[in-house]
């Protein structure tokens, strides 16, 4: 009976202090987009910035949710073929909005979270006129989230086109749209 007592107030301080993870949470986080591969032979390093919404699906375990975002950073033309090199100044930002996963042992606030959505791109820029393209995209990544602080690390990718590799020339560079990932590391609220 004592042994049973005792299991039964184990359990009962365990959720007490767990209670909070199991409601649904909103999240504002912001950071930094680091640009990989030759995407990041391109673009400089930028911002990012987005909302996320999560709802428990097996309270303490897992939730389900959606995550939308923005990420802006420069050109770096210094990078570029020469022959394209002194035409070419902008921005670049994409837009994401993704179907997320997170997933974490109970009392541990440790995460891994991945997500699948659609990634919308786009070049500000004087010097040329680029389309706007929307793409399938995929995120994986950790995280922390503690006291009510959410501290992430996430890699986005959108990779369709195996060519998209060295363009030297404005026609190469339309492969390249079809090929890019980065990381984004963010810090955010939730409440």
């Amino acid at each position: 009976m004592k042994k049973l007592m005792t299991t039964g107030l184990l359990v009962a301080v365990v959720l007490t202090v767990a209670a909070p993870t199991a409601q649904a949470e909103t999240t504002i986080f912001g950071g930094v987009m680091l640009p990989q591969e030759l995407f990041g032979g391109v673009c400089k390093d930028g911002y990012t910035g987005g909302l996320e919404f999560m709802f428990p699906v097996i309270p303490y375990i897992l939730k389900i949710g959606a995550q939308a975002s923005f990420s802006y950073a420069e050109w770096d033309n210094s990078s570029l073929p020469a022959i394209i090199q002194n035409d070419y100044d902008g921005h670049w930002g994409v837009g994401e909005a993704m179907a997320i996963a997170r997933a974490k042992l109970p009392l541990f606030p440790v995460y891994a979270k991945a997500g699948l959505g659609v990634n919308r791109y786009m070049i500000f820029s004087d010097t040329i006129e680029y389309d706007s393209e929307t793409y399938l995209a995929g995120i994986a990544g950790v995280g922390v989230r503690l006291l009510g602080f959410d501290l992430s690390a996430m890699y986005h990718m959108v990779k369709w086109d195996e060519d998209a590799d060295n363009p030297e020339t404005w026609e190469e560079l339309e492969n390249f749209d079809k090929s890019y990932s980065y990381v984004t590391a963010t810090i955010g609220i939730g409440f």
